[in-house]
Protein backbone atom coordinates (compact mmCIF):
# COMPACT_ATOMS: atom_id res chain seq x y z
CA UNK A 1 0.00 0.00 0.00
CA UNK A 2 1.20 3.38 -0.92
CA UNK A 3 -0.24 7.26 -0.30
CA UNK A 4 -0.90 8.99 -3.90
CA UNK A 5 -2.67 12.20 -3.08
CA UNK A 6 -3.48 14.33 -0.01
CA UNK A 7 -6.28 16.73 -0.92
CA UNK A 8 -7.19 18.90 2.49
CA UNK A 9 -10.23 20.91 2.61
CA UNK A 10 -9.26 22.35 6.25
CA UNK A 11 -6.94 21.13 8.61
CA UNK A 12 -4.62 23.31 10.97
CA UNK A 13 -3.13 25.99 9.02
CA UNK A 14 -4.01 24.10 4.94
CA UNK A 15 -7.17 24.95 3.44
CA UNK A 16 -7.72 23.73 -0.03
CA UNK A 17 -4.27 22.11 -0.54
CA UNK A 18 -3.17 19.23 -2.60
CA UNK A 19 0.07 17.36 -2.33
CA UNK A 20 1.06 14.67 -4.82
CA UNK A 21 2.98 12.09 -3.79
CA UNK A 22 5.12 9.69 -5.69
CA UNK A 23 5.87 5.60 -5.23
CA UNK A 24 8.86 4.93 -2.90
CA UNK A 25 10.48 6.91 -0.38
CA UNK A 26 8.77 10.89 -0.41
CA UNK A 27 11.04 13.40 1.41
CA UNK A 28 8.66 16.66 3.27
CA UNK A 29 11.57 19.07 4.16
CA UNK A 30 10.89 22.31 5.97
CA UNK A 31 11.43 24.70 9.18
CA UNK A 32 9.99 24.11 12.43
CA UNK A 33 5.85 25.15 12.25
CA UNK A 34 5.90 24.35 8.39
CA UNK A 35 3.10 21.68 8.95
CA UNK A 36 4.97 18.31 9.09
CA UNK A 37 3.57 16.80 12.21
CA UNK A 38 0.19 18.09 10.48
CA UNK A 39 0.53 16.45 7.44
CA UNK A 40 1.15 13.47 9.54
CA UNK A 41 -1.64 13.98 11.88
CA UNK A 42 -4.02 14.80 8.77
CA UNK A 43 -3.16 11.33 7.21
CA UNK A 44 -4.19 9.61 10.93
CA UNK A 45 -7.09 11.39 11.09
CA UNK A 46 -8.29 10.53 7.27
CA UNK A 47 -7.07 6.76 7.88
CA UNK A 48 -8.57 6.43 11.09
CA UNK A 49 -10.40 8.93 12.26
CA UNK A 50 -11.13 12.45 13.83
CA UNK A 51 -9.72 12.49 17.74
CA UNK A 52 -12.91 13.46 19.96
CA UNK A 53 -13.37 17.45 21.06
CA UNK A 54 -11.36 15.91 24.55
CA UNK A 55 -8.15 16.23 22.93
CA UNK A 56 -8.80 19.63 20.64
CA UNK A 57 -4.84 19.69 20.51
CA UNK A 58 -4.76 17.28 18.28
CA UNK A 59 -8.15 17.70 15.96
CA UNK A 60 -6.44 20.71 14.06
CA UNK A 61 -9.31 21.86 13.55
CA UNK A 62 -9.29 24.71 11.23
CA UNK A 63 -7.99 28.40 12.03
CA UNK A 64 -9.99 30.05 8.84
CA UNK A 65 -13.45 28.13 9.46
CA UNK A 66 -13.38 26.83 6.46
CA UNK A 67 -14.60 22.90 6.16
CA UNK A 68 -12.96 20.67 8.50
CA UNK A 69 -11.60 17.20 6.96
CA UNK A 70 -10.09 16.10 3.45
CA UNK A 71 -9.46 12.86 0.97
CA UNK A 72 -7.00 10.83 0.33
CA UNK A 73 -5.95 8.56 -2.22
CA UNK A 74 -4.32 4.86 -1.93
CA UNK A 75 -2.81 2.34 -3.68
CA UNK A 76 -4.00 -1.20 -2.57
CA UNK A 77 -3.36 -4.67 -4.23
CA UNK A 78 -3.06 -2.48 -7.66
CA UNK A 79 -6.54 -1.30 -6.66
CA UNK A 80 -6.86 2.63 -6.51
CA UNK A 81 -9.12 3.77 -3.54
CA UNK A 82 -10.38 7.28 -2.27
CA UNK A 83 -11.50 7.77 1.05
CA UNK A 84 -12.40 11.06 2.32
CA UNK A 85 -13.76 12.33 5.75
CA UNK A 86 -15.64 15.40 7.14
CA UNK A 87 -16.53 16.76 10.41
CA UNK A 88 -19.58 14.48 11.91
CA UNK A 89 -19.72 12.07 14.88
CA UNK A 90 -18.02 9.14 16.14
CA UNK A 91 -14.40 10.15 14.22
CA UNK A 92 -16.47 11.53 11.57
CA UNK A 93 -18.36 11.05 8.32
CA UNK A 94 -16.42 8.44 5.85
CA UNK A 95 -17.00 8.05 2.17
CA UNK A 96 -14.92 5.21 0.56
CA UNK A 97 -14.62 5.22 -3.13
CA UNK A 98 -13.15 2.65 -5.64
CA UNK A 99 -11.52 4.29 -8.06
CA UNK A 100 -10.82 1.23 -10.35
CA UNK A 101 -14.37 0.05 -10.99
CA UNK A 102 -15.91 3.51 -10.22
CA UNK A 103 -17.46 1.89 -7.11
CA UNK A 104 -18.93 3.67 -3.66
CA UNK A 105 -18.20 1.02 -1.00
CA UNK A 106 -19.50 1.22 2.66
CA UNK A 107 -17.37 2.83 4.87
CA UNK A 108 -17.19 -0.32 6.79
CA UNK A 109 -14.77 -1.65 4.46
CA UNK A 110 -11.84 0.64 5.15
CA UNK A 111 -10.76 -1.20 8.07
CA UNK A 112 -10.94 -4.43 6.06
CA UNK A 113 -8.81 -2.75 3.60
CA UNK A 114 -6.00 -1.31 6.42
CA UNK A 115 -6.02 -4.30 8.49
CA UNK A 116 -3.99 -5.80 10.29
CA UNK A 117 -2.54 -1.98 10.34
CA UNK A 118 -4.15 -0.14 13.34
CA UNK A 119 -4.17 3.29 14.85
CA UNK A 120 -1.93 1.87 17.41
CA UNK A 121 0.64 0.85 14.70
CA UNK A 122 0.66 3.21 12.33
CA UNK A 123 1.69 5.70 15.11
CA UNK A 124 4.46 3.11 16.93
CA UNK A 125 5.54 2.17 13.11
CA UNK A 126 5.57 5.07 10.75
CA UNK A 127 4.35 8.49 12.93
CA UNK A 128 7.77 9.17 14.45
CA UNK A 129 8.34 12.25 15.26
CA UNK A 130 10.99 14.04 17.53
CA UNK A 131 9.67 13.27 20.92
CA UNK A 132 9.21 9.61 20.52
CA UNK A 133 12.89 9.45 18.80
CA UNK A 134 14.28 10.83 22.73
CA UNK A 135 12.15 8.34 23.65
CA UNK A 136 13.65 5.76 21.53
CA UNK A 137 17.14 7.31 22.24
CA UNK A 138 16.80 7.12 25.62
CA UNK A 139 15.39 3.88 25.99
CA UNK A 140 17.39 0.76 27.69
CA UNK A 141 18.11 -2.20 25.49
CA UNK A 142 15.53 -4.62 26.39
CA UNK A 143 12.88 -1.59 26.20
CA UNK A 144 14.13 -0.98 22.75
CA UNK A 145 14.32 -4.85 21.93
CA UNK A 146 10.41 -4.60 23.00
CA UNK A 147 9.81 -2.02 20.66
CA UNK A 148 11.51 -4.08 17.46
CA UNK A 149 9.08 -6.71 18.56
CA UNK A 150 6.40 -4.59 18.31
CA UNK A 151 7.23 -3.20 14.69
CA UNK A 152 8.04 -6.78 13.59
CA UNK A 153 4.77 -8.36 14.48
CA UNK A 154 0.64 -7.30 15.28
CA UNK A 155 -0.40 -8.26 19.15
CA UNK A 156 3.41 -9.22 20.01
CA UNK A 157 2.72 -7.84 23.94
CA UNK A 158 0.33 -11.49 23.76
CA UNK A 159 3.29 -13.58 22.49
CA UNK A 160 6.14 -11.65 24.97
CA UNK A 161 3.88 -12.35 28.03
CA UNK A 162 3.72 -15.92 26.67
CA UNK A 163 7.42 -16.46 25.93
CA UNK A 164 7.75 -14.99 29.90
CA UNK A 165 5.49 -17.42 31.49
CA UNK A 166 6.80 -20.36 29.31
CA UNK A 167 10.15 -19.14 31.03
CA UNK A 168 9.32 -19.72 34.44
CA UNK A 169 7.44 -22.98 33.32
CA UNK A 170 10.03 -24.23 32.14
CA UNK A 171 12.35 -22.93 35.29
CA UNK A 172 9.74 -25.39 37.05
CA UNK A 173 11.00 -28.39 34.84
CA UNK A 174 14.54 -27.66 34.38
CA UNK A 175 17.72 -25.89 35.68
CA UNK A 176 21.08 -26.81 35.09
CA UNK A 177 22.17 -26.34 38.53
CA UNK A 178 18.76 -26.98 40.14
CA UNK A 179 17.61 -30.60 42.47
CA UNK A 180 13.98 -30.09 42.97
CA UNK A 181 12.28 -29.28 39.47
CA UNK A 182 10.91 -32.80 37.67
CA UNK A 183 13.38 -32.79 34.98
CA UNK A 184 16.81 -32.84 37.54
CA UNK A 185 15.14 -35.23 39.07
CA UNK A 186 13.99 -37.50 36.19
CA UNK A 187 17.57 -37.04 34.83
CA UNK A 188 19.29 -38.29 38.09
CA UNK A 189 16.85 -41.16 38.22
CA UNK A 190 17.83 -42.33 34.44
CA UNK A 191 21.58 -41.96 35.75
CA UNK A 192 21.14 -44.41 38.36
CA UNK A 193 19.15 -46.69 35.84
CA UNK A 194 22.08 -46.35 33.12
CA UNK A 195 24.72 -47.43 36.08
CA UNK A 196 22.61 -50.13 36.71
CA UNK A 197 22.11 -51.19 33.32
CA UNK A 198 25.99 -51.20 32.88
CA UNK A 199 26.12 -53.38 36.06
CA UNK A 200 23.64 -55.71 34.13
CA UNK A 201 26.11 -55.51 31.29
CA UNK A 202 28.57 -56.49 32.95
CA UNK A 203 27.27 -59.38 34.34
CA UNK A 204 26.00 -61.01 31.22
CA UNK A 205 29.03 -61.71 29.53
CA UNK A 206 29.62 -64.63 31.70
CA UNK A 207 26.09 -65.70 30.51
CA UNK A 208 26.71 -65.11 26.56
CA UNK A 209 30.19 -67.26 27.06
CA UNK A 210 27.89 -70.06 28.64
CA UNK A 211 25.44 -69.84 26.06
CA UNK A 212 28.12 -69.76 23.30
CA UNK A 213 29.84 -72.89 24.77
CA UNK A 214 26.49 -74.03 24.91
CA UNK A 215 25.67 -73.45 21.12
CA UNK A 216 29.12 -75.17 20.94
CA UNK A 217 28.20 -78.26 22.66
CA UNK A 218 24.81 -78.69 20.61
CA UNK A 219 26.83 -78.00 17.27
CA UNK A 220 29.17 -80.92 18.62
CA UNK A 221 25.96 -82.88 19.67
CA UNK A 222 24.40 -82.60 16.27
CA UNK A 223 27.75 -83.78 14.24
CA UNK A 224 27.92 -86.48 16.69
CA UNK A 225 24.78 -87.57 15.92
CA UNK A 226 24.99 -87.38 12.11
CA UNK A 227 28.28 -89.61 12.50
CA UNK A 228 26.23 -92.19 14.90
CA UNK A 229 23.57 -92.10 12.25
CA UNK A 230 26.72 -93.00 9.48
CA UNK A 231 27.87 -95.77 11.41
CA UNK A 232 24.17 -97.35 12.57
CA UNK A 233 24.09 -97.23 8.32
CA UNK A 234 27.35 -99.18 8.18
CA UNK A 235 26.49 -101.12 10.58
CA UNK A 236 23.03 -101.95 9.11
CA UNK A 237 24.88 -102.45 5.91
CA UNK A 238 27.77 -105.04 7.73
CA UNK A 239 25.00 -107.00 9.75
CA UNK A 240 23.23 -107.68 6.52
CA UNK A 241 26.46 -109.25 4.84
CA UNK A 242 27.34 -111.57 8.03
CA UNK A 243 23.70 -112.41 7.87
CA UNK A 244 24.57 -113.55 4.11
CA UNK A 245 27.59 -115.32 4.91
CA UNK A 246 26.11 -118.32 5.49
CA UNK A 247 24.67 -118.52 2.11
CA UNK A 248 28.04 -117.23 0.56
CA UNK A 249 30.15 -120.28 2.65
CA UNK A 250 27.04 -122.59 0.95
CA UNK A 251 28.04 -121.16 -2.47
CA UNK A 252 31.03 -121.73 -1.70
CA UNK A 253 30.97 -125.01 -0.77
CA UNK A 254 28.56 -125.93 -3.76
CA UNK A 255 30.70 -124.85 -6.08
CA UNK A 256 33.71 -127.16 -4.93
CA UNK A 257 31.03 -130.04 -4.90
CA UNK A 258 31.31 -131.76 -8.86
CA UNK A 259 29.10 -134.07 -8.40
CA UNK A 260 26.37 -134.15 -10.93
CA UNK A 261 22.54 -133.23 -10.29
CA UNK A 262 20.13 -135.27 -9.89
CA UNK A 263 16.73 -135.06 -11.58
CA UNK A 264 13.64 -135.77 -10.27
CA UNK A 265 12.28 -136.30 -6.31
CA UNK A 266 13.45 -139.28 -4.30
CA UNK A 267 11.11 -140.53 -1.87
CA UNK A 268 12.46 -138.93 1.33
CA UNK A 269 11.20 -135.78 -0.81
CA UNK A 270 7.68 -137.09 -1.33
CA UNK A 271 7.78 -138.06 2.11
CA UNK A 272 8.39 -135.03 3.34
CA UNK A 273 5.85 -133.24 0.31
CA UNK A 274 3.03 -135.41 1.85
CA UNK A 275 3.73 -134.86 5.42
CA UNK A 276 3.73 -130.87 4.87
CA UNK A 277 0.24 -131.07 3.16
CA UNK A 278 -0.91 -132.81 6.16
CA UNK A 279 0.33 -130.02 8.28
CA UNK A 280 -1.01 -127.47 6.14
CA UNK A 281 -4.77 -129.36 6.26
CA UNK A 282 -4.60 -129.33 9.86
CA UNK A 283 -3.52 -126.02 9.98
CA UNK A 284 -6.66 -124.84 7.86
CA UNK A 285 -8.75 -126.57 10.22
CA UNK A 286 -7.90 -125.48 13.37
CA UNK A 287 -7.95 -121.91 11.65
CA UNK A 288 -11.60 -122.57 10.62
CA UNK A 289 -12.48 -123.39 14.00
CA UNK A 290 -10.98 -120.15 15.56
CA UNK A 291 -12.68 -118.18 13.50
CA UNK A 292 -16.27 -119.91 14.29
CA UNK A 293 -15.39 -119.41 17.85
CA UNK A 294 -14.27 -116.32 17.73
CA UNK A 295 -18.10 -115.18 16.02
CA UNK A 296 -19.57 -117.00 18.79
CA UNK A 297 -17.87 -114.90 21.57
CA UNK A 298 -18.34 -111.21 19.20
CA UNK A 299 -22.19 -112.67 19.14
CA UNK A 300 -22.32 -113.73 22.74
CA UNK A 301 -20.25 -110.44 24.10
CA UNK A 302 -22.58 -108.15 25.56
CA UNK A 303 -22.21 -104.89 24.46
CA UNK A 304 -21.59 -101.20 27.03
CA UNK A 305 -24.54 -99.35 27.32
CA UNK A 306 -23.14 -96.37 26.33
CA UNK A 307 -22.13 -98.12 23.19
CA UNK A 308 -25.58 -99.09 22.40
CA UNK A 309 -27.14 -95.85 23.11
CA UNK A 310 -24.25 -94.40 20.18
CA UNK A 311 -25.67 -96.89 17.67
CA UNK A 312 -28.55 -95.52 16.80
CA UNK A 313 -27.31 -92.30 16.42
CA UNK A 314 -24.00 -92.92 14.91
CA UNK A 315 -24.90 -90.96 11.61
CA UNK A 316 -25.68 -87.26 13.18
CA UNK A 317 -22.63 -88.10 16.10
CA UNK A 318 -19.95 -89.00 13.91
CA UNK A 319 -20.51 -85.29 11.93
CA UNK A 320 -20.51 -83.55 15.01
CA UNK A 321 -17.37 -85.27 16.26
CA UNK A 322 -15.69 -84.39 13.17
CA UNK A 323 -16.14 -80.73 13.58
CA UNK A 324 -15.63 -81.04 17.33
CA UNK A 325 -11.87 -79.58 17.00
CA UNK A 326 -13.32 -76.79 15.24
CA UNK A 327 -15.46 -75.43 17.53
CA UNK A 328 -12.99 -76.13 20.38
CA UNK A 329 -10.86 -73.57 18.49
CA UNK A 330 -13.83 -71.46 17.83
CA UNK A 331 -14.93 -71.69 21.73
CA UNK A 332 -10.78 -70.79 22.66
CA UNK A 333 -10.85 -67.71 20.03
CA UNK A 334 -14.53 -66.79 21.70
CA UNK A 335 -13.03 -66.62 25.21
CA UNK A 336 -9.82 -65.36 24.25
CA UNK A 337 -11.89 -62.08 22.17
CA UNK A 338 -13.55 -61.54 25.27
CA UNK A 339 -10.58 -61.20 27.64
CA UNK A 340 -9.30 -58.98 24.69
CA UNK A 341 -12.43 -56.98 25.20
CA UNK A 342 -12.20 -56.62 29.19
CA UNK A 343 -8.57 -55.39 28.62
CA UNK A 344 -9.57 -52.57 25.52
CA UNK A 345 -11.99 -51.82 27.96
CA UNK A 346 -9.69 -51.61 30.98
CA UNK A 347 -7.49 -49.49 28.74
CA UNK A 348 -10.22 -47.05 27.66
CA UNK A 349 -10.85 -46.39 31.04
CA UNK A 350 -7.42 -45.97 31.81
CA UNK A 351 -7.12 -43.95 28.59
CA UNK A 352 -10.04 -41.76 29.34
CA UNK A 353 -9.15 -41.42 32.69
CA UNK A 354 -5.65 -39.90 31.60
CA UNK A 355 -6.41 -38.03 29.10
CA UNK A 356 -9.58 -36.91 29.65
CA UNK A 357 -10.09 -33.20 30.65
CA UNK A 358 -13.11 -31.41 32.08
CA UNK A 359 -14.95 -34.62 31.11
CA UNK A 360 -14.22 -34.40 27.20
CA UNK A 361 -11.12 -36.36 25.44
CA UNK A 362 -8.74 -35.09 23.36
CA UNK A 363 -9.34 -34.75 19.55
CA UNK A 364 -10.09 -37.64 17.58
CA UNK A 365 -7.71 -38.63 15.14
CA UNK A 366 -7.07 -36.74 11.50
CA UNK A 367 -8.21 -38.66 8.58
CA UNK A 368 -5.11 -39.79 7.53
CA UNK A 369 -4.62 -41.70 11.09
CA UNK A 370 -8.63 -43.31 11.24
CA UNK A 371 -7.68 -45.10 7.24
CA UNK A 372 -4.66 -46.29 8.63
CA UNK A 373 -6.02 -47.42 11.26
CA UNK A 374 -8.77 -49.01 9.11
CA UNK A 375 -6.09 -50.54 7.04
CA UNK A 376 -4.43 -52.45 9.88
CA UNK A 377 -7.97 -53.35 11.36
CA UNK A 378 -8.50 -54.96 7.90
CA UNK A 379 -5.35 -56.00 7.28
CA UNK A 380 -6.01 -58.11 11.28
CA UNK A 381 -9.22 -59.21 9.92
CA UNK A 382 -7.92 -61.13 7.04
CA UNK A 383 -5.00 -62.38 8.72
CA UNK A 384 -6.69 -64.04 12.21
CA UNK A 385 -9.49 -65.42 8.66
CA UNK A 386 -6.28 -66.97 7.38
CA UNK A 387 -5.23 -68.37 10.50
CA UNK A 388 -8.67 -69.97 11.08
CA UNK A 389 -8.32 -71.52 7.55
CA UNK A 390 -4.74 -72.83 8.20
CA UNK A 391 -5.58 -74.19 11.71
CA UNK A 392 -8.96 -76.04 9.95
CA UNK A 393 -6.38 -77.74 7.35
CA UNK A 394 -3.91 -78.52 10.06
CA UNK A 395 -6.40 -80.27 11.74
CA UNK A 396 -7.94 -82.41 8.77
CA UNK A 397 -4.31 -83.62 7.80
CA UNK A 398 -4.28 -84.05 11.58
CA UNK A 399 -7.32 -86.60 10.94
CA UNK A 400 -5.71 -87.86 8.05
CA UNK A 401 -2.09 -88.93 10.06
CA UNK A 402 -4.28 -90.67 12.74
CA UNK A 403 -5.87 -92.66 10.56
CA UNK A 404 -3.26 -93.85 8.12
CA UNK A 405 -1.08 -94.77 11.75
CA UNK A 406 -2.89 -97.79 12.09
CA UNK A 407 -2.47 -98.79 8.36
CA UNK A 408 0.86 -97.90 8.60
CA UNK A 409 1.60 -100.63 11.93
CA UNK A 410 -0.23 -103.47 10.25
CA UNK A 411 1.62 -102.76 7.10
CA UNK A 412 3.66 -105.63 5.56
CA UNK A 413 7.32 -105.10 6.09
CA UNK A 414 8.96 -103.96 2.52
CA UNK A 415 12.23 -105.69 3.51
CA UNK A 416 10.06 -108.51 4.14
CA UNK A 417 7.89 -108.82 1.34
CA UNK A 418 10.58 -107.25 -1.40
CA UNK A 419 13.98 -107.62 -0.61
CA UNK A 420 13.21 -111.25 0.96
CA UNK A 421 11.73 -112.67 -1.94
CA UNK A 422 14.64 -111.27 -4.20
CA UNK A 423 17.07 -113.05 -2.11
CA UNK A 424 15.16 -116.48 -2.26
CA UNK A 425 15.17 -116.01 -5.67
CA UNK A 426 18.68 -115.21 -6.23
CA UNK A 427 19.29 -118.66 -3.92
CA UNK A 428 17.08 -120.31 -6.20
CA UNK A 429 19.09 -119.21 -9.23
CA UNK A 430 22.77 -119.64 -6.94
CA UNK A 431 21.35 -123.53 -6.36
CA UNK A 432 19.83 -124.28 -9.43
CA UNK A 433 22.60 -123.01 -11.23
CA UNK A 434 24.84 -125.91 -9.35
CA UNK A 435 22.96 -128.55 -10.84
CA UNK A 436 24.12 -127.40 -14.99
CA UNK A 437 26.31 -129.05 -16.58
CA UNK A 438 29.57 -127.66 -16.76
CA UNK A 439 31.36 -125.44 -14.89
CA UNK A 440 31.34 -122.18 -17.44
CA UNK A 441 27.18 -122.75 -16.92
CA UNK A 442 27.52 -123.12 -13.13
CA UNK A 443 29.84 -119.66 -12.53
CA UNK A 444 27.24 -118.02 -14.93
CA UNK A 445 24.49 -119.07 -12.95
CA UNK A 446 26.24 -118.12 -9.44
CA UNK A 447 26.90 -114.58 -10.93
CA UNK A 448 23.50 -114.67 -11.98
CA UNK A 449 22.07 -115.92 -8.45
CA UNK A 450 24.22 -113.49 -6.87
CA UNK A 451 23.12 -110.52 -8.68
CA UNK A 452 20.06 -111.23 -8.23
CA UNK A 453 20.25 -111.18 -4.65
CA UNK A 454 22.10 -108.32 -5.01
CA UNK A 455 19.87 -106.42 -6.56
CA UNK A 456 17.10 -107.25 -4.19
CA UNK A 457 18.70 -106.27 -1.01
CA UNK A 458 20.57 -103.20 -1.83
CA UNK A 459 18.68 -101.82 -5.12
CA UNK A 460 14.88 -102.34 -4.80
CA UNK A 461 12.86 -99.70 -3.12
CA UNK A 462 11.84 -100.58 0.04
CA UNK A 463 9.25 -98.25 0.66
CA UNK A 464 5.58 -98.22 0.03
CA UNK A 465 2.70 -96.22 -1.05
CA UNK A 466 1.16 -95.81 2.18
CA UNK A 467 4.83 -95.27 3.78
CA UNK A 468 5.20 -92.41 0.87
CA UNK A 469 2.07 -90.88 1.47
CA UNK A 470 2.09 -90.82 4.92
CA UNK A 471 5.75 -88.85 4.56
CA UNK A 472 3.99 -86.42 1.85
CA UNK A 473 1.25 -85.92 4.56
CA UNK A 474 4.38 -85.14 7.22
CA UNK A 475 5.80 -82.64 4.55
CA UNK A 476 2.10 -80.94 4.76
CA UNK A 477 1.23 -80.82 7.97
CA UNK A 478 4.72 -79.37 8.70
CA UNK A 479 4.09 -76.65 5.87
CA UNK A 480 0.76 -75.92 7.72
CA UNK A 481 2.59 -75.30 10.83
CA UNK A 482 5.03 -73.12 9.83
CA UNK A 483 2.41 -70.77 7.57
CA UNK A 484 0.54 -70.93 10.74
CA UNK A 485 3.43 -69.88 12.92
CA UNK A 486 3.81 -66.58 10.03
CA UNK A 487 0.30 -65.89 10.66
CA UNK A 488 1.02 -65.50 14.62
CA UNK A 489 3.52 -63.57 14.10
CA UNK A 490 1.64 -60.94 11.35
CA UNK A 491 -1.06 -60.77 13.86
CA UNK A 492 1.30 -59.87 16.86
CA UNK A 493 2.83 -57.35 14.60
CA UNK A 494 -0.71 -55.55 13.62
CA UNK A 495 -1.67 -56.03 17.15
CA UNK A 496 1.17 -54.09 18.47
CA UNK A 497 0.76 -51.55 15.46
CA UNK A 498 -2.82 -50.73 16.76
CA UNK A 499 -1.77 -50.58 20.07
CA UNK A 500 1.03 -47.98 19.56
Amino acid sequence: MYLKTLTIYGFGHFHDRTFTLDAGLNYLVGPNEAGKSTLTQFIVAILFGFPTKKHPELRYEPLDGSRFGGALTFVQAKTQYTVSRTAGPHGGTVTLHDDTTDLTLPATQLPKLLAPMDQLLFTQVYAINEPRLGQVFSASKQALIDRLRHVGAVGSDYWLQRAQQMDKEADTLYKPQGRNPQLNQQLRTYQELTDKLDKANAAYETYWQLRQEQQQRQQQQADLQTQLQQQRRVTTTLTQRVSQWSTYVAWQRLAQNQQAAVSGFSATDATQLEQLRGQLTAAKQALTADQQRIATAQQAAELPEFFQEYLPVAAQVDPLLTELPDVQLASQQQTALKTTRAELQRRATEIEAQFAQDGQMPRAFSLATTQQIDQLQQRLISANQQRRQLQQTLNQLNERYQQLQPAKAHATNPLADKQVVWLTMGLAVLIGAMFLPGAMFKLVGALLGVAVGYYGVFLVDSSTPASRQLQALTDDIRDSQAQLREKGRLIDDLTNQLDV
